[in-house]
C-alpha cells in the first residue's frame, strides 16, 4: 500500500463521515452520541485527527498482524435442496472450513 493510496482512503473516510452530519439534526445526534460514548462531545475532532495520522506503514503493520492466512476461516453456503430455492437461512447448510479441513472445502465447492 502506498502513501497515495492511504491518502486517498483517508480523504474518502473523512469525507463520508463529515457528509453524514451536514444537517443540524444529525450534528446534534453526533454530539450527544460522542458525549455518551466517549465522554467528550468533541470526540469527532479527535477521530478525524487520528485518521490524519495513519500512514502506509501503519496499514501494513496492522494488515500483517490481523490478515494472517493461518488465522483465516473460509465458509461455503450450500443449499440443502437443489429443487427448492432457499427462502430462509434454515434452507441453507453452513460449512465452516479451516486450513485443517482443506479437503472438505474442496468437496463443498465441487458439490455445489
Amino acid at each position: 500500500m502506498t502513501e497515495e493510496q492511504v491518502s486517498a482512503a483517508k480523504r474518502q473516510i473523512k469525507g463520508d463521515y463529515i457528509l453524514q452530519y451536514r444537517d443540524i439534526t444529525n450534528q446534534a445526534t453526533l454530539l450527544g452520541y460522542n458525549q455518551i460514548t466517549a465522554g467528550n462531545y468533541r470526540h469527532t475532532s479527535r477521530l478525524l485527527a487520528a485518521i490524519d495520522k495513519v500512514s502506509a506503514a501503519d496499514v501494513q503493520r496492522v494488515a500483517k498482524k490481523y490478515l494472517n492466512p493461518n488465522n483465516r476461516t473460509v465458509g461455503f453456503l450450500q443449499p440443502t435442496q437443489r429443487t427448492k430455492q432457499a427462502t430462509s437461512p434454515r434452507d441453507v447448510e453452513y460449512h465452516t472450513v479451516g486450513d485443517e479441513n482443506a479437503d472438505n472445502a474442496e468437496k463443498c465447492q465441487q458439490s455445489y
